[in-house]
């Protein structure tokens, strides 16, 4: 391969890793604040909790899509980090 070849084969896998990584990160963003609003014992939980939960299930359905992008297939270890995942219902 030509050096300016490789350079861009870097550059494209560098883009893909930080592209992951700031949708990982938004998840997690929201997958905290689902955690801190369910551990809660404000009167407006509830509605506040609906509203994360839309927010977790959407970036979760981001992250899906982009590690499929990426040939990630498996996605157990998800549901085995984030628990909450089983009771969130899933983006339509």
């Amino acid at each position: 391969m030509t050096n300016n070849y490789q350079r861009l084969i870097e550059e494209i896998e560098e883009e893909k890793a930080s592209a992951l990584k700031r949708v990982a990160e938004k998840f997690e963003f929201y997958i905290e604040k689902y955690r801190e609003i369910s551990n809660s014992q404000e009167k407006v939980r509830t509605e506040r909790l609906k509203e994360i939960e839309k927010k977790v299930a959407l970036h979760f359905w981001y992250l899906i899509v982009q590690r499929e992008s990426y040939g990630i297939k498996d996605h157990s270890i998800l549901y085995t980090l984030y628990p909450e995942l089983k009771t969130i219902k899933p983006v339509k």
